[in-house]
């Protein structure tokens, strides 16, 4: 693959030339009452542009956090454009 590497999950890897990437991940820790996220943004080298965490004090599901994570990632990006 030109920007990445195949895993069994997909191609993983640099993005294409000009494009930001960004991964998102959320976190439940079960007994603690907290949903943790985390993402970071690339460019198309695969270097580091920015990152952060958040955490909100309630439990949600997967996809609600999942959803959640993405919509972080989206505010940042256009505050960061």
């Amino acid at each position: 693959c030109e920007y990445g590497y195949r895993t069994r999950y997909g191609t993983v890897g640099k993005t294409a030339p000009g494009w930001v990437k960004c991964n998102v991940d959320v976190a439940f820790v079960s007994g603690s009452g907290k949903t943790s996220l985390g993402l970071c943004f690339q460019d198309s080298s695969g270097q580091f542009m920015a990152g952060m965490t958040q955490w909100q004090q309630t439990v949600i599901s997967t996809l609600e956090g999942e959803a959640w994570a993405l919509l972080i990632a989206m505010k940042e990006a256009r505050h960061r454009a």
